[in-house]
């Protein structure tokens, strides 16, 4: 949160020499970890929370492999977070981790990479058009992405949806029919029941609605309600299926 908080700041035209953003660098100075470089976090030695305090490094012109930055057993934070990458190219949550993680691999690129967290709007294609131009709706028959992001009390599942809408909005039951097969990373959504019709979705990936646990809905952060496949979902909805009490 502090590297995110300098990023935040420094973005917005705050000086590396400002007093917070001073107090804020020898606060992660402190937590450095002498023997692997890592941001000492209340979750332990982490990529994610590496990654964020890079970001911020970064973002307020703060070296992140500098003086203040290397440890007496001559490592950064740069170190560890390369140190966190496995054979494929992600990157793992913790040290003790076997797999990559999405999100720790974001966190990850993101630092090493020096990317920042806003970025000029597009260049119109047609001279002189606005740069941004609202859309209220789906174009039929135009193919559109949305995200669809899958939690089963235990494991969190986010993917990108591609479908092909017929109308200005779409629904719940067709967006989860076309994740079965068209969804990025794959393998988010495997199974629907019932697999048509607008009712009450009773399963997802096998999972199925009980006496105390239901499948719900939200969109876009709103309250959860009981999902059904006619459920209206409109353009740029966040689509989060969570099963539970």
């Amino acid at each position: 949160m502090t590297g995110a908080a300098m990023a935040a700041l420094c973005t917005a035209g705050v000086p590396n020499t400002d007093t917070d953003v001073v107090q804020a660098k020898n606060f992660l100075k402190s937590k450095l970890a002498n023997t692997t470089g890592a941001f000492n976090s209340m979750f332990g030695s982490n990529t994610n929370s590496n990654g964020w305090a890079v970001s911020g490094l970064n973002a307020c012109g703060i070296a992140n492999q500098g003086a203040d930055f290397t440890t007496t057993a001559g490592k950064t934070p740069i170190d560890f977070l390369r140190a966190q990458q496995v054979s494929g190219g992600g990157f793992r949550y913790l040290p003790s981790d076997t797999s990559p993680s999405g999100y720790a691999s974001v966190d990850a690129v993101r630092a090493l990479g020096s990317g920042g967290f806003i970025t000029a709007p597009p260049t119109p294609t047609t001279a002189g058009a606005p740069r941004w131009v609202a859309t209220s709706g789906f174009t039929s028959g135009t193919p559109a992405k949305l995200t669809v992001v899958i939690d089963n009390g235990t494991v969190v599942k986010p993917c990108a949806v591609t479908l092909t809408p017929t109308g200005t909005t779409t629904t719940l039951g067709s967006v989860l029919t076309a994740a079965q097969s068209a969804a990025s990373p794959a393998g988010c959504v495997t199974s629907v029941a019932p697999g048509s019709g607008s009712g009450t979705i009773t399963a997802v990936n096998g999972l199925a609605n009980t006496t105390t646990n239901t499948w719900k809905v939200s969109r876009d952060g709103g309250s959860p309600t009981a999902a059904s496949r006619g459920a209206t979902v409109t353009i740029g909805d966040v689509i989060y299926l969570r099963y539970g009490a």
